[in-house]
C-alpha cells in the first residue's frame, strides 16, 4: 500500500472550506499549501502511512488479511493518535471556518474507519498478484 495515498487520503477526508450555494465565491482566505493542511498534520499523516506501510510488510503469509489489516492498524495507535491530535490542533485553530468543523471531524472519522478495510482489500489483491498462475 504507497505511503502517500493513504496520507493523501487522510487529508482529502478533510474539507476546508464548505461554501453554501447562496454565497459569492471569493478567493479563499487560506492560503492553496493550508487548504491540505497545516505541515504538522501532512507530517503526522506520512507518519501514520509510513506505519501502515512498514507494519504490512511485516505480516506474516499465514496470517488472514483481516487479521493483518487489525494487527497493523494497533500497531500504529501513537501515529495514529498524534495524526488525531494535529488534525484537532488545525481545525480548532483560527484559520479553520467555525462552521465547518464539524464536517472535518466527521469526514476525518469516516475515512479513518476506512483504514482496516483498505489494508486488508491492499494484502488481499497483493497477495492475489503475487501467487502463482496455474
Amino acid at each position: 500500500m504507497p505511503v502517500l495515498s493513504l496520507a493523501t487520503l487522510l487529508l482529502a477526508a478533510v474539507p476546508v472550506q464548505a461554501t453554501s450555494p447562496a454565497t459569492t465565491p471569493t478567493p479563499p482566505a487560506t492560503p492553496p499549501a493550508e487548504r491540505a493542511g497545516p505541515p504538522a498534520f501532512i507530517a503526522a499523516s506520512q507518519a501514520f502511512g509510513q506505519c501502515i506501510g512498514t507494519e504490512v510488510g511485516k505480516i506474516a503469509p499465514a496470517t488472514t488479511p483481516e487479521a493483518g489489516a487489525r494487527q497493523t492498524v494497533a500497531a500504529c495507535t501513537a501515529q495514529r493518535t498524534a495524526m488525531d491530535g494535529q488534525l484537532e490542533a488545525w481545525i480548532t485553530g483560527p484559520t479553520f471556518p467555525e462552521a465547518d468543523r464539524e464536517k472535518a471531524r466527521a469526514g476525518y472519522r469516516e475515512q479513518i474507519g476506512k483504514v482496516e478495510a483498505q489494508v486488508a482489500a491492499g494484502l488481499r489483491s497483493s497477495r492475489a498478484a503475487s501467487a502463482p498462475t496455474p
